[in-house]
């Protein structure tokens, strides 16, 4: 995900200012037709620019019919229908898309594409001046492509329906003789336009996919469809297969196999379908010996069934009602799928997959099985469901200190010499190459052996980042909901009384202003501006200094001494502890400090409970003296530090 989103960062880097540069110019296209539509408006017309100068300018005409009389003559060119384009489109065979523009039937609605002889004006020829006045170039177009483009945009509004006649056609077109400055301008806008949006039409194109991708991937988390962490992100769009035979029952003949494919596409469906083979012999016949079934040939198109819809996974804070599909035939957790809702089978039970993802380095489905009627139990590998915790403490820190895979392969054939004496079996040779081959099962093994070796450490940095993170959160929402309780309590009292709580708590707000000195707000003002200077003063000292501190040679061999010192420490504790102790120099320091405070939190509880034994022995000697006085005195006295007690002590905790 934080790849995908840093190509998202790339890609409208690249994007962004052709997109800008794009919305600009259409700015200034709007802004041009409008004025030209007010100058059309205006009984004098606006004076016009000379173009006779522009490059590669050459006449075109389109052949039209003539009438002699009430009966068609002929095609022609009618006297002054000729416009002007721009001569390299002979060469690059594109002026049929300028005559299609210049040169349209106009269609009325009814013709729907197809116009009448009445409504057909063009034939489909122009005549277009070659290069130098060097002859003349016929090309063939479609007259009615534009009322089909428009019949196209009308009955598949916002869908793309192919290049536009205006963009293909655009490039080749020069203004016409006569134009104003408006009009010239508005011809170069739109030629710009259309060059700059073929020319970044693959980087806009990949930014834009890039954004769905990232947004679908983003609802598919907020929905929970993504697992923990969002460490299913991969399976997006993506579709597993499997084809396996399965047994569907006996007969006094033979044992029914079928062969059955099946389909899980994440996050879309679920399917089944069986893959008919052409019967044998013996399956040609039942078991009276009559022929049960022709052999047929061809194949016909296998019938999907439906397993299921995508539910989500079954995790922690996922509430999904299963009550429908009681009872169950797996067990909820995080790393299992559900496709429900499927096609019904017999008695209206509706079919429902259960996808359960185990530690794998591939993703490919290892089985799937109906464990009962209409109920099916997957099992597909992953590489999210695998979690170092759940393998031998020394392997585990060896796969977290490691950079490359080569570093873990040779860190592993040492450890395994080291614990080889205590791999060995008496009751034959351990077969690794098929351990190897289950990483499950070797994990098994060597947890069996070995034990789990040390917990994780007692502290972190990185626990300690989130278990803050989760605290702030926490408080976030919960001020969130008692934010959004107040506000619908407000709400839903009279109008009378809200008014009088805005009226009390304005007058509250403007007499705590009133009564306060001015230095306060002065003095709070320069505090929070003192605080967040030097603040950002710290961070920029300690930012630019990290760097040089831990790059100094002797620092460096400090903490490479204390790691190994630590390391050799760690190697000589015994087996099956609960925690372990880090050797990172940050996690080291953390630890120090947390020892610390439990000490101090410990001398602080000593010191209570002695002034309590205390005050106990000065009550017991004193009221020895039957004095009253001197009880109820040591009563008291003995009542206050006990509620002093309970009061460190919770502080303490």
């Amino acid at each position: 995900a934080e790849r995908m989103q840093a190509e998202l960062a790339a890609a409208d880097a690249i994007a962004g200012p052709v997109r800008q540069q794009l919305e600009a110019l259409k700015q200034e296209s709007v802004s041009l037709s409008k004025k030209r539509q007010k100058e059309a408006k205006k009984k004098k017309r606006p004076k016009a620019v000379d173009v006779s100068s522009g490059i590669g300018r050459t006449t075109a005409a389109c052949f039209t019919k003539t009438s002699s009389g009430d009966t068609l003559a002929r095609y022609a060119v009618k006297e002054g229908s000729s416009f002007e384009v721009n001569v390299s489109c002979v060469e690059a065979n594109t002026c049929q898309y300028v005559c299609a523009l210049f040169c349209a039937n106009r269609h009325s609605a009814e013709s729907f594409g197809q116009p009448d002889a009445e409504e057909r004006i063009y034939n489909g020829t122009c005549v277009v001046l070659g290069p130098d006045a060097a002859g003349t170039v016929l090309v063939d177009y479609d007259p009615d492509g534009v009322a089909r483009e428009q019949l196209m945009a009308q009955y598949y509004p916002g869908q793309d329906t192919g290049p536009r006649l205006e963009d293909l056609a655009i490039e080749y077109m020069v203004p016409a003789t006569g134009s104003s400055a408006t009009e010239v301008r508005v011809l170069e806008v739109q030629q710009e336009f259309v060059r700059l949006r073929r020319e970044s039409q693959s980087a806009l194109v990949h930014a834009q996919t890039l954004r769905k991708r990232v947004d679908q991937l983003e609802k598919l988390r907020s929905n929970g469809m993504l697992g923990p962490g969002g460490v299913y992100f991969a399976l997006s769009g993506k579709c597993l297969n499997l084809t396996q035979e399965q047994y569907v029952g006996t007969t006094a003949v033979r044992e029914q196999w079928h062969t059955f494919h099946y389909d899980l596409c994440f996050f879309d469906y679920a399917t089944q379908h069986e893959v008919k083979k052409a019967p044998d012999a013996a399956a040609a016949y039942d078991e009276s010996g009559q022929m049960a079934a022709e052999l047929q040939e061809g194949e016909s198109e296998p019938e999907r069934i439906m397993l299921g819809r995508p539910v989500g996974f079954l995790g922690a804070g996922k509430f999904v009602d299963l009550r429908s599909l009681e009872p169950l035939w797996f067990k909820p957790s995080e790393h299992v799928f559900l496709f429900a809702m499927g096609a019904q089978c017999a008695g209206g039970v509706a079919r429902a997959l259960a996808v359960q993802f185990v530690c794998g380095l591939e993703m490919q489905v290892i089985r799937v099985a109906e464990v009962r009627m209409c109920a099916y139990f997957a099992e597909i590998s992953h590489p999210g469901p695998c979690n170092l915790d759940t393998w031998p403490g020394s392997l585990r820190d060896l796969a977290r200190r490691a950079s490359s895979m080569e570093e873990i392969a040779l860190g592993s054939r040492r450890w395994l010499q080291g614990v080889a004496p205590m791999l060995r079996v008496e009751d034959g040779v351990l077969d690794w190459r098929l351990l190897a081959s289950k990483p499950m099962a070797l994990r098994d093994m060597l947890l069996v052996r070995l034990g789990p070796g040390p917990g994780p450490p007692l502290v972190s940095i990185d626990d300690l980042y989130k278990s803050t993170e989760t605290t702030m959160e926490l408080i976030f929402d919960l001020a969130g909901m008692l934010r959004e309780a107040l506000k619908s309590a407000y709400t839903q009292l009279p109008p009378t009384l809200r008014g009088n709580i805005s009226a009390l708590a304005s007058q509250a707000y403007a007499e705590t202003k009133r009564v306060a000195p001015p230095w306060l707000e002065e003095s709070r003002s320069q505090l929070m501006s003192s605080l967040h200077t030097t603040t950002h003063r710290m961070l920029a000292i300690v930012s630019s200094q990290a760097d040089e501190i831990t790059s100094r040679q002797d620092v460096a061999a400090f903490l490479a001494v204390l790691s190994a010192r630590v390391e050799a420490f760690e190697a000589r504790r015994p087996l099956r502890r609960r925690h372990s102790v880090p050797s990172a120099p940050a996690d080291i320091a953390l630890l120090f400090v947390y020892l610390g405070i439990i000490h101090l939190a410990a001398l602080r509880v000593f010191m209570i409970v002695w002034l309590v034994i205390q005050e106990l022995w000065h009550c017991f000697c004193c009221c020895c003296c039957s004095c009253c006085c001197c009880c109820c005195c040591c009563c008291c006295r003995l009542g206050t530090v006990l509620l002093l007690t309970a009061t460190s002590l919770l502080a303490a905790a």
